[in-house]
C-alpha cells in the first residue's frame, strides 16, 4: 500500500503595506470663515502704495483705467478689502501668430468704439502684413474680443469674501467667484458674463464683411455699457452695505 501524499500547506504571500499618504487638510481646517492674515492691514497698505506709484500694475497702460477708478476707490476704503489689479473692460482686435505665438494689438479701446476706426486699424494691419518684410505674419489669425470689466480683490477673511460675492451676484455679475484661498489671503474676481470673442481674419485676409464688423462692434458697445452699469450698481451696494 502507498501512503497518501500530503499537500504542503503554504501561507499566502504577505502583501507589503504601502505607506499611508498624509491626508491633505480641508479648507475648513486651513482657514476658518473669520480667520484672517494678521498682516492683512500692512499688506493692504503696501499694495495700495505700490499701485498708486504704478509699481505693481501689469497692464499695458501701466496704471488703472480711469473708467473704473471710482469703483476701486470705494472697495479700497473698506477695511476688509483691497484691489490688486483691474480692467475697465475693452474692445480688442489682435493678430495672433500661429508660428511664433506672438500677439499684435491691432486695436484697443476702453471706451465705446466706432466701427469705422476698428475697420481702418484692421485694414492698416493687413496692408502692413502683406509686405515682404512681414512674411512671418502670414500665418496669423485676427480675433475681435469684447471683454467685461474685471477687478481682483483680496479679502480679509472668507466671510467677508462671500458677502462681496453675494452682492455682486445680486445685481447680475454672475461670474464673480473666489479664485484662491490660502492662510494668507482670499482672492476674489469680480467679473460679468458679458463677452464676445470671434475670429474675423486669417492668413492676411478678412473672413467676414464690413457689415459684420459693424454689427459686432455695436453689440460690443451695448455689452460693455451694460457691464459698467452693473459695476456702478455694485459700487453703490458696497458703499451702503459693507462696513468701512
Amino acid at each position: 500500500s502507498t501512503l497518501p501524499i500530503k499537500k504542503m500547506e503554504t501561507s499566502p504571500p504577505q502583501k507589503q503595506k504601502k505607506p499611508k499618504k498624509p491626508k491633505k487638510p480641508k479648507i475648513s481646517q486651513e482657514l476658518q470663515p473669520n480667520d484672517s492674515n494678521p498682516n492683512f492691514d500692512l499688506t493692504k497698505k503696501q499694495t495700495l502704495s505700490n499701485l498708486q506709484q504704478n509699481k505693481d500694475d501689469k497692464s499695458r497702460a501701466g496704471q488703472p483705467d480711469p473708467q473704473i477708478q471710482s469703483f476701486l476707490e470705494t472697495i479700497n476704503k473698506k477695511k476688509d478689502f483691497y484691489t490688486t489689479s483691474s480692467c475697465a473692460g475693452r474692445l480688442l482686435v489682435s493678430g495672433n501668430n500661429l508660428d511664433s505665438y506672438s500677439v499684435d494689438f491691432i486695436y484697443v479701446n476702453h471706451e465705446l468704439s466706432d466701427s469705422s476706426f476698428v475697420l481702418r486699424s484692421i485694414h492698416e494691419y493687413l496692408d502692413t502684413s502683406a509686405s515682404p518684410e512681414n512674411s512671418s505674419k502670414k500665418n496669423t489669425e485676427i480675433w475681435l474680443k469684447m471683454e467685461s470689466p474685471i477687478v481682483a480683490v483680496c479679502s480679509r477673511n472668507l466671510n467677508a469674501g462671500i458677502k462681496l460675492i453675494n452682492l455682486a451676484k445680486r445685481i447680475g455679475l454672475k461670474n464673480t467667484s473666489i479664485r484662491s484661498i490660502t492662510e494668507k489671503k482670499v482672492m476674489i474676481a469680480i467679473v460679468d458674463t458679458q463677452r464676445i470673442e470671434t475670429l474675423i481674419g486669417s492668413n492676411g485676409a478678412m473672413l467676414v464683411g464690413e457689415d459684420f464688423i459693424e454689427i459686432i462692434v455695436r453689440s460690443s458697445n451695448e455689452k460693455l455699457k451694460k457691464s459698467r452699469e452693473r459695476m456702478e450698481k455694485l459700487r453703490i451696494l458696497i458703499d451702503k452695505e459693507i462696513d468701512g
